[in-house]
C-alpha cells in the first residue's frame, strides 16, 4: 500500500511523490524535472555592500540566497519573464522594483577576444569589487545577470537603490569604473 502523499507540480501540473521527488518552493510543490529546468535557466543577482558580497540565484519558481535557503527579492526585483525574439531565441528580463535605478545595462560574454576587449572591463570591475576591500556606499551596488539564448552571452544590469545613486556614481568614478566606462563595456 502506497502511503506517500501525491502533490501537483505548480509548473507542469503533474503529480509526484512529495516525500521522494521534487521540492517545495515559495509558491508550493515543484517536480524534480521542472526544478532542474528552472535552475538551468536561473538568473543571478549579486550585491556588493558593506555586508560583503551576497549572491542570489532565482528562476521562475525558486529564489535561493548564499545558503540556498528560500529568499525573497520582491523588494528589489519584479517578476522575471522570458522575452522571445523569434524561434528559439530570446532572453530573460527582470524589472527593477520601485526605489531602484539602473545605472547601465547591456551584455557580457564569458571569453572576451580581440573583437570584444571592451567586455574585459566587466571582469576587471568584478575583480576590483572582490579584492579592493572598499565597500559600496548605502545599500550597495547590484549586478543582475540573466541568461540569453546565446550561450556565450548574458544580459547584465548594474543598478543601485535610488537613494544611493549619487554616492554610488561618485564611488564608481573614484574606482575608475564610472557609469560611462561601464556603458561602453556592456554596449
Amino acid at each position: 500500500m502506497d502511503t506517500q502523499e501525491k502533490v501537483k507540480c505548480i509548473a507542469c501540473g503533474e503529480e509526484f511523490d512529495s516525500d521522494r521527488e521534487g521540492a517545495w518552493v515559495n509558491d508550493g510543490p515543484i517536480c524534480q524535472g521542472c526544478l532542474e529546468g528552472d535552475e538551468e535557466h536561473a538568473s543571478t543577482l549579486i550585491n556588493f555592500s558593506q555586508n560583503g558580497k551576497q549572491v542570489f540565484k532565482f528562476g521562475d519558481y525558486f529564489c535561493w540566497g548564499g545558503d540556498y535557503d528560500d529568499a525573497d527579492l520582491s523588494r528589489i526585483l519584479g517578476p522575471r519573464k522570458y522575452v522571445s525574439t523569434g524561434g528559439w531565441r530570446g532572453y530573460y528580463d527582470t524589472p527593477l522594483a520601485q526605489g531602484y535605478v539602473k545605472l547601465t545595462d547591456g551584455w557580457s560574454t564569458g571569453f572576451p577576444d580581440s573583437t570584444t576587449q571592451r567586455k574585459k572591463t566587466i571582469f576587471d570591475l568584478s575583480e576590483w569589487l572582490e579584492r579592493s576591500g572598499k565597500s559600496a556606499p548605502g545599500e550597495g551596488l547590484y549586478i543582475l545577470i540573466e541568461p540569453t539564448s546565446n550561450i556565450f552571452s548574458q544580459a547584465m544590469t548594474i543598478f543601485c537603490a535610488e537613494s544611493d545613486i549619487e554616492d554610488i556614481k561618485a564611488w564608481l568614478d573614484e574606482s575608475g569604473f564610472g557609469v560611462e566606462v561601464l556603458e561602453y563595456a556592456l554596449g
